[in-house]
């Protein structure tokens, strides 16, 4: 019998009862939860006939027996799954109200305990650690099944709010006697009693009450996630008390069996470099064989922008990019790999064109003045190298501002730009940060660093993706952002969300400059950053038949961030993480993809390379696509592949560039004065 080496983080039970009479009433009030018509298993009207032709959308239950001007109703949990799953809701509140120190109901209506962490604890903060537990009906299991999930730690304030000199605005949670609300849904009741209001810190608080923010990296989190989670679920689920209120499974979390576990297609993780070398290691593969595709201008120059106190470091800059700084590395005198060495690009610095500043608090104006009166010659395409006098984690909304503007300056220019800190060149290690430069840089001149190994075929690739600003009220979506089928970038543009109607405009311009280019499309794949309604879709689909083309639309949606619902484990692995390319139907075309650098089963894996899922919902005009094990995997090698094509590092991502990149453009456009990019930007890859 093949083994069970896997297991996913749900563990199944049986329903506590069959059928069950519950109280309901017409009338929405206080302790009432709402439950939609549409989620019984027979017609309402036969209880309540006074309903018959009046379009009510809702009855209120609070799950109990008493009658009180309600009606009873008998449900059979069976049949009426949704509403099984507001009932199992209820009960877990009601057995953990008073087991744990903090109950919340999470935005997806999910139970959200929060355990004292007295070790974090400090004088002006308390700590506590996070968990959910949803339930779901037999997604994974033959079984209903409660989903056991670590959702990291909050920090709440010692302190009321009343004490702290902050402003109200900042506040976004609060946790009042046990429980924790939205700020601006709080009760007058509840505000009466503001000595018992606690804040719970979030980024603007931080900024306001200038306290670190502090994003840790938790090393080997594969492990540490699952010893939660397991700590927890001996702790309050396997004990006889719960289990008198949910039968759970006694084997615990569920097993899977290794032959329900694919994998991508082997040697899909390969890339392609200069000379068609092929490696998996992109800080190999380049330096060993140069990029792919070199720059296509022929004649490049730099130029820097920098504050004249910093000229030295500028100095200290050259010396590193022409390879010219030595270090010592076992016993060995050694120097540090060039621009030239290791991409294959000549640096030469145009001192004229430089820009040095003065105005350390407002360089803008004198930039602006300097490049309208400089002239750049079109035979020349330039790179700016701005050596940024502020750290961008700890700069202030102004500073960050400068930061953002000033790319957005040169780009009226036709010019690419690459920040870097001042402090970050003055390290020591400075030099492990060059082969993300490098790559970088050449990248943004239109080079082509590696691509993907894989058969070229005809078809468009496109990307959306969102980015939430926490200084910005609008959500913007950079779309369109278009690949041929072999990672190689074609054009983007950006919209804010407010203008989805022009997304439908993004992507037909993108299939008519593919279909001009290459002739024709066989299929048109979109990998969106949540999941595509049929309001999104229909336009699309009608846009397509109005450029006269038949082909199937393949509409991948990636959540943009890594799953901490849903995990998998591989437990014949100390470190618990699958292989790099596993992926698992969790139901309904769902996946759970492993994208990692595990490769192989003796691979050590750095501490901090321990990314979760990414979670895959998979949908198509064309339903036979769906109904096929092949093309579905050709879809999910293709998601993995273009998390390969991410040209900002040497790194590996998770996540694939259809995703990241638009994120990457939208959260730098926030800060844009313009509300459009310059043409040259929508044709390069300047955001990197």
């Amino acid at each position: 019998m093949t083994a069970k080496n896997f297991e996913i983080n749900v563990v199944p039970f049986k329903p506590p009862v069959e059928e069950k009479e519950f109280n309901f009433f017409i009338d929405k009030s206080d302790g009432l939860t709402p439950i939609n018509v549409n989620e019984f298993d027979s017609d309402v009207c036969e209880f309540f006939p006074e309903l018959e032709g009046i379009p009510t959308q809702y009855l209120y239950s609070d799950f109990s027996t008493n009658l009180e001007n309600g009606k009873l109703i008998n449900i059979n949990l069976v049949k009426a799954r949704r509403f099984a799953k507001h009932y199992y809701n209820f009960l877990l509140f009601n057995y953990f109200q008073d087991k744990v120190d903090i109950i919340n109901s999470n935005f997806v209506k999910d139970n959200e305990l929060w355990l004292l962490d007295e070790n974090q604890s400090s004088e002006d903060f308390e700590v506590y650690n996070k968990f959910s537990i949803k339930n779901q009906l037999a997604v994974i299991s033959n079984q209903p099944e409660l989903v056991i999930s670590f959702d990291g730690i909050s920090k709440v304030f010692r302190k009321s709010y009343t004490e702290l000199d902050l402003s109200t605005a900042m506040i976004n949670k609060v946790v009042y006697k046990k429980r924790v609300y939205n700020y601006e849904k709080l009760t007058e009741v509840i505000l009466l009693d503001k000595e018992n209001i606690f804040p719970v810190l979030n980024y603007n608080l931080c900024k306001q009450l200038e306290f670190s923010f502090e994003c840790r990296k938790t090393t080997y989190k594969y492990k540490k996630y699952y010893d939660s989670i397991a700590s927890f679920y001996e702790t309050y689920l396997n004990r006889d008390d719960f289990k008198s209120v949910f039968p759970i499974d006694d084997k615990g979390f569920y097993k899977i069996y290794n032959r329900d576990i694919k994998s991508t297609t082997p040697g899909c993780n390969e890339l392609v470099f200069g000379n068609e070398a092929t490696d998996i290691n992109p800080n190999k593969g380049i330096k060993e064989n140069g990029p792919y595709q070199l720059p296509t201008p022929k004649h490049i120059s730099f130029f820097f922008i920098i504050h004249r106190e910093d000229i030295e470091t500028g100095k200290l800059l050259i010396r590193y990019f022409k390879g010219e700084v030595p270090y010592i590395f076992e016993g060995m005198n050694l120097k540090s790999a060039g621009l030239l060495k290791y991409a294959r690009l000549n640096f030469f610095v145009d001192k004229n064109k430089s820009i040095p500043f003065d105005n350390l608090e407002n360089p803008l104006p004198e930039i602006r003045d300097k490049l309208k009166n400089t002239k750049f010659p079109e035979n020349i395409t330039y790179c700016a190298l701005y050596i940024s006098p502020y750290a961008k984690d700890k700069s202030n909304p102004t500073q960050l501002k400068f930061y953002y503007q000033i790319k957005e300056e040169l780009l009226k220019y036709g010019i690419t730009s690459q920040v870097i800190e001042k402090d970050t060149i003055n390290k020591v290690d400075f030099r492990y940060s060059l082969p993300n430069l490098y790559i970088a840089i050449i990248a943004k001149l239109n080079a082509v660093p590696w691509r993907l190994k894989r058969a070229v075929k005809n078809e468009l690739i496109v990307g959306i993706g969102a980015f939430k600003s926490n200084n910005c009220l609008n959500r913007y979506i950079g779309s369109a952002f278009c690949f041929s089928n072999d990672g190689h970038f074609q054009e983007f543009e950006c919209h804010c969300k407010s203008e989805m109607f022009q997304l439908t405009g993004s992507i037909e311009k993108a299939v008519k400059t593919y279909i001009q280019k290459f002739k024709k499309a066989d299929r048109l794949i979109i990998h969106f950053y949540k999941t595509m309604g049929h309001k999104e879709l229909e336009p699309i689909v009608e846009m397509l038949n109005q450029l006269g083309l038949n082909i199937p639309v393949v509409i991948v949606s990636i959540n943009k961030t890594e799953s901490k619902h849903l995990i998998l484990f591989d437990k014949s692995s100390p470190e618990l993480m699958p292989l790099s390319g596993s992926f698992y139907n969790i139901g309904r075309n769902q996946f759970l993809l492993c994208n990692n650098t595990r490769y192989k089963s003796d691979t050590k894996v750095k501490g901090n390379e321990y990314p979760f899922p990414i979670k895959l919902s998979i949908n198509s005009t064309n339903q036979e696509l769906i109904n096929d094990d092949k093309a579905i995997n050709e879809i999910i090698d293709q998601v993995y592949q273009f998390s390969r094509m991410y040209w900002k590092s040497i790194s590996q991502q998770n996540l694939p560039v259809t995703i990241k990149y638009p994120a990457m453009v939208a959260e730098i456009f926030t800060h844009f004065e313009s509300d459009f990019i310059p043409s040259f930007g929508q044709n390069s890859l300047w955001f990197l």
